[in-house]
Order: C-alpha cells, then structure tokens, then sequence
C-alpha cells in the first residue's frame, strides 16, 4: 500500500504496529536496502503481528535536480524488498518539526514500534537531530531503534551522492554494482527529428523526467526493457551537436527490433560508456560513428567487450 499523507497514514493505524525504516533512499542502494531489508525481516519476525514500512520523501529535498530514482522507482524496488507500506511525505509537512516532534508525535501517530536507519541519518528542524538524538527520544516512548553501520567499498561508505558522481563521470559499471542494478530511465517514446531513420539506425526519444540525474553526455552500451522483452542497445545522452540540437536528450537504437514504439513507455539501463559526445563534420561521418557503436555493442553483449580506443 501507497501512503502519499499524514493523515492517511494515521488511519492506515488501525491495522498492526509498524517497524519503519527511515530515510530519503534516493537510488535504494546496497546501503539503503540493508535498512528495509532490517525493518522488513523484523516484521516477519512477528508472525503477523507488526508490517513493514519504509517511510521516505517524495522528492530529494538536498538535490532536488539529481535524483537518482523517481518516486515510482522507489516504489518498485521498496515492494520488490517485501515492504509492506510505502509513506511518501511532503517535506514541508515535516520540515519545521523539531527533532521531539518528529518522534514523540509523528512516529508514535505512525504506531511505529521499532524503527531503522542508516549510521548518518539526520532528522528534524535544520537537521539537528541524529541518531543517537532518535535513540534517546525514541527510548521515552517504547520505540526500538536499531542504526545500521555504513556499507562501504573499496573503502568508502555507500552514498547516493557518490553514485550521482560516478554517473556524472560516465562509470556505470560501479554504479550499478552499488545501486545493485543499472541506472536506467524510464519515459515515454517522442517524436524527433527521425534522423536515425535516413543514417540507417532508428532511435527511439525519450526526455529525462525533471529532477532526474543526467549522465555524462556521450554514447553508452544499453539495455532496452519494451513490453517486459530485454535488448540490446546503443544509446547517446547529450544535445546533438552535429545537428545542431538544443535540449539534452537520450536517443537510443534497438539492435534487431523493428515495430512502432512512439507513446509507449520503455526503460533503458546504462551498462557501459561507449565514448563521449562528438560533433561530427557531416552526417556521414556520423553514421559511420553510430555503425563502430553498433558494432562495439553487439560485441560487447556477446561479452567480447570491445577496446573505447
């Protein structure tokens, strides 16, 4: 169950107690899945006698023109983890509660039992309160609480702000192996300039959703999900300098799909970065450019991963 208010959420409370994990998960990466993943086994636990909850923001208050997961997303992997209740609040709603107010009212009108979070959590007026502030006024009103340690690699912790840097650099392939899947954009198929079309390699359009992150702009190895069907592709995330294009956007071509996908909505995931963003001299040169792209890309999804030389 979605819950988008407050007062929704007080009376979704005639049902059982609550375990809650707290946080904003933007990217609901490795880190933030061991905080539901916590409040999600604690709940089973009960045998029935308390159901999860991740309670989250609907936007990312912090960057807000970063995000790297839509509140939709969110709510698809949040289900995939087995939570119980999705609590997407307004952040207004929240902001000007002080740290007291938050717990002592707001999670006790939440019936939350026991909650969950992550090593850096902060909440309350100008962030003032963190968790050692929530274990001491949790522990007034019989709310558990349990923060868990940072998850790190290669010797740093996990963050959402980290995966925004290796996704701005292009490293897909670390991203992924953080967020534990491939960042991926979905949106609806736009008309274009049906340039693709007379170069040989048709593409399919699609804007990034505002707020969403935007990778490095260049050429990437893809894939295509189209009606629950996976392929292969090739996709470029810039403006289009050889056509002298204005607003960035993703273009992608679906190595052997042929059919009209123009208002549908389709999901790429970024596998690997290709090259960067190139104005070419003429659109021959171009086509020759996306044919080496193609080419590199059906090598590289045989796994006979090509040199980017």
């Amino acid at each position: 169950m979605i819950i988008t208010e407050l007062k929704t959420a007080r009376k979704v409370n005639t049902s059982p107690p609550l375990a809650v994990a707290l946080g904003n998960f933007d990217g609901v990466h490795m880190g933030h899945r061991r905080v539901i993943e916590a409040a999600v086994s604690t709940a089973k636990e009960s045998g029935g006698k308390i159901k999860s909850a991740v309670w989250c923001f609907a936007e990312n208050p912090k960057n807000s023109t970063e995000n790297l997961t839509t509140s939709e997303e969110k709510t698809e992997i949040f289900e995939s983890l087995g939570a119980d209740y999705v609590i997407f609040e307004d952040f207004s709603s929240v902001c000007d509660l002080t740290p007291a107010e938050f717990v002592l009212d707001y999670l006790k009108d939440l019936s939350a039992v026991s909650v969950f979070c992550g090593f850096n959590f902060r909440f309350g007026k100008n962030a003032k309160g963190n968790k050692e502030t929530l274990m001491s006024l949790s522990e007034e009103s019989g709310i558990s609480v349990c923060a868990l340690p940072a998850v790190t690699n290669d010797a740093l912790p996990v963050s959402s702000t980290l995966i925004r840097a290796l996704i701005k650099e292009g490293d897909m392939e670390k991203a992924e192996k953080l967020l534990c899947r491939p960042f991926s954009v979905t949106g609806e198929v736009t008309h274009g300039r049906h340039l693709g079309n007379t170069l040989g390699f048709p593409t399919i359009n699609q804007n990034f959703e505002r707020g969403k992150a935007i990778p490095r702009h260049g050429v990437y190895f893809t894939e295509t999900e189209i009606d629950g069907d996976i392929f292969p592709s090739v996709s470029n995330v810039g403006d289009r300098p050889t056509v002298n294009g204005k607003h960035v956007r993703l273009e992608t071509h679906v190595i052997d799909f042929e059919g009209d996908l123009y208002g549908k909505c389709v999901t790429v995931s970024f596998k690997k970065f290709c090259r960067p963003e190139k104005k070419f001299a003429s659109e021959e040169e171009l086509r020759y450019a996306v044919l080496s792209d193609v080419t590199n890309a059906k090598a590289y999804f045989s796994k006979e991963v090509p040199s980017n030389e």
